[in-house]
């Protein structure tokens, strides 16, 4: 008679305090803290992005990485270039130069050549411009006019003088005694009325009160000659060659004076 013996399964007490679970609330456990809400949601997000990281890896690698069965990996070889990154800012401004200078112009009239451009370099006596102007045109010839005229009267006073000087039709001891005395005379005559001026109102004052001839000393300008005959009424008659010192300037202008002149009124 055969007898069929069944295994006991044995338990031990660490097992038996394993695998028996305690029940809540029992006497002698620790209560279990409930977890948030909060920390739940945390976790279960942590969950899935790791579950999505790792499918995109995965397929990633399967899209890219090395297939089965294939051959050698390629080594591709390039010449390392040097280069230079070039950056481009932009802005607007107003650029204004340091030092600038106005140019006017002392009479109307219209430019006709631009010798310079806008940016251009230029040094000081360089010209830039020219313009026509009536007006100066106008003044320049009367100022010829002017000098021709004074020139004129300037030849007639040299011929004067000379006529001062008388020459003997033919030798003689008489007619040498003469002609000195008449060239006395004529000497002594232009002497009595010639008068010395220091200034434009002393030759005026002169002139209107005794005639005559005024030497004065003169700086050689035509500015101070044209004065003399607007404002005083006389006019240069002559330079002598025998100069003297009358005064040391010009009684126009109060410059040095370089000659010694003669006025009078033209007749």
């Amino acid at each position: 008679m055969e007898q069929t013996m069944e295994p006991v399964a044995q338990t031990t007490p660490a097992q038996s305090a394993v695998e028996t679970p305690t029940p809540a609330g029992a006497p002698g456990s620790a209560p279990t803290p409930p977890k948030s809400k909060k920390k739940r949601k945390k976790t279960t997000r942590r969950i899935i992005a790791l579950v999505l990281v790792i499918a995109l890896g995965f397929g990633l690698y399967r899209h890219f990485g090395k297939k089965e069965g294939a051959g050698e990996q390629q080594v591709v070889k390039d010449t390392v270039m040097y280069g230079s990154i070039t950056s481009t800012v932009e802005g607007s401004g107003m650029v204004k130069a340091k030092n600038s200078e106005t140019i006017t112009l002392a009479t109307a009239g219209t430019v006709t050549d631009v010798f310079v451009t806008e940016g251009q370099q230029v040094m000081a006596g360089d010209p830039l411009f020219t313009y026509d102007s009536p007006a100066a045109e106008k003044e320049v010839r009367d100022a010829k006019a002017d000098i021709e005229g004074y020139q004129k009267k300037l030849n007639a006073a040299y011929k004067d003088i000379a006529a001062l000087t008388l020459t003997a039709p033919y030798a003689g001891k008489l007619l040498e005694t003469v002609q000195q005395g008449l060239f006395d005379k004529a000497k002594r005559n232009l002497d009595e009325h010639t008068y010395a001026a220091h200034s434009l109102a002393e030759a005026k004052e002169l002139q209107e009160k005794n005639g005559g001839f005024i030497k004065t000393m003169w700086c050689g300008e035509l500015d101070c000659e044209l004065k003399m005959k607007e404002q005083a009424g006389v006019t240069s008659r002559c330079m002598p060659l025998k100069q003297e010192k009358v005064d040391d300037v010009c009684v126009c202008c109060g410059k040095p004076a370089k000659h010694m002149i003669y006025w009078g009124v033209a007749y």
